[in-house]
């Protein structure tokens, strides 16, 4: 688990984060994998936008392991495993600072879970794999640090508090606005 509460010189990537996180977990995964002395592993993903980004890290980490996209072949003669992959949460959360309206905390979750099915449709492991990352940036920063081309890598902006004028102001110049009109239509009404 990351966890970093500094840096506001110039924050890293959303993207790069969240790289350095399922890098992590693919790392664990593989180990996995190894400990089972699995030769090959058939894929299988379940529609999250970000698939094909788990989908580069576990190709591109897992390099002692032939991997095959599904649909594999019911070829039994070459004993495929299946490595069931499901992305429980890929997020990039802000929350507001009380203490300082510029600064916003960033955390960015991921929690994978992988399961691994024998040609024989046993289950030999499940893990879940989860990671946090957490820091401070400036609310200036948002923009440059998330990755436009990556949906899953931008997080949404907290909604601003509302301000005295729009708490107070407001509801009194729109309430004495309709008093005055109600009594001006009387007023002129009655003349």
């Amino acid at each position: 688990m990351l966890d970093s509460l500094c840096c506001l010189d110039k924050p890293k990537s959303n993207i790069n984060i969240l790289d350095s996180l399922v890098t992590e977990s693919i790392i664990l995964l593989k180990n996995k994998l190894d400990s089972l002395n699995i030769n090959n592993i058939c894929l299988e993903f379940h529609n999250h936008i970000a698939d094909f980004y788990i989908e580069k890290h576990i190709l591109s980490n897992i390099n002692k392991i032939k991997v095959f996209k599904a649909p594999c072949s019911n070829d039994t003669s070459k004993q495929k495993f299946t490595l069931d992959v499901i992305i429980d949460k890929l997020s990039v959360e802000y929350s507001r600072i009380e203490t300082n309206k510029a600064l916003l905390l960033r955390n960015i979750n991921i929690s994978l879970t992988f399961t691994i099915i024998s040609p024989n449709s046993s289950i030999l492991l499940f893990p879940v794999f989860t990671s946090k990352y957490s820091d401070t940036v400036r609310l200036s920063d948002v923009k440059s640090i998330e990755a436009n081309h990556y949906d899953f890598a931008k997080g949404s902006l907290p909604e601003e508090e509302p301000s005295f004028l729009s708490k107070i102001l407001e509801p009194v110049v729109v309430i004495g606005s309709a008093i005055v009109t109600l009594v001006l239509l009387f007023t002129i009404r009655s003349n």
